[in-house]
């Protein structure tokens, strides 16, 4: 599975929504609203959202792609892998839990699946080495996708992920700091240039993200 193949999908759920309107449907059926929430105008919030999900969707092949770099000439290459073309296999051939979602209420979800996979490798390589493997810290995003796609659904997703990670992983433990130091370096300038290219998802499209701490619990 190629990289670049998740970009005809990304196109399709686009134009899929233009006839459908799953997802805005979606969001109009939010009970309240996210607004309130999210810092939103409550006129132009559904606008801001769909907005948010097509760019978080779209980040996803630029992570894959800066993780297959970034592995290619590294020992981690062993640790790495999998977790690539699981989050290729999200969009490409979905597990059975997003198969019956289309459109870009679908597409939200295969995305969803891909960056809580990229936010449990982050955890697994900063247990071992203290980095994050991807400098991109998507945690708030993800909890607004979540709040978005609505429980249990969402939780259930959120468990196909630990699943998908306990058949995946490669014990970090089993690599040297000198490999891991070496990842690191090799990588430096790339991540660098990639926080300039990619904000934060949630930021740059003006969502402040107000959750007080019992929502943080509920989600």
């Amino acid at each position: 599975m190629k990289t670049e193949d998740i970009r005809p999908v990304i196109s399709e759920a686009m134009l899929s929504e233009q006839q459908t309107h799953r997802l805005k449907n979606r969001l109009n059926a939010l009970k309240n609203g996210l607004h309130p929430l999210l810092g939103l105008d409550q006129d132009k919030a559904n606008e801001t959202l769909m907005e948010f999900v097509l760019q978080y969707a779209k980040h996803v092949p630029e992570f894959i792609h800066i993780m297959e770099e970034g592995a290619e000439n590294s020992e981690l290459k062993l640790f790495i892998s999998p977790f690539v073309s699981a989050a290729k296999q999200f969009f490409l051939d979905p597990p059975q839990i997003a198969k019956n979602h289309h459109g870009l209420d679908g597409l939200m979800i295969k995305s969803y699946l891909a960056h809580r996979l990229f936010e449990e490798v982050n955890d697994i390589f900063w247990s071992k080495a203290g980095y994050p493997l991807i400098p991109f810290d998507t945690n708030q995003a993800n909890v607004i996708v979540h709040s978005i796609i609505g429980e249990p659904f969402a939780n259930e997703l959120d468990q196909t992920i630990e699943v998908f990670v306990g058949q995946l992983v490669t014990d970090i433990h089993n690599f040297d700091s000198k490999s891991i130091e070496h990842y690191l370096q090799g990588n430096a300038r790339k991540w660098k240039d990639g926080c300039s290219q990619w904000p934060c998802l949630a930021g740059q499209l003006g969502i402040d993200l107000k959750l007080k701490q019992f929502y943080l619990h509920a989600v």
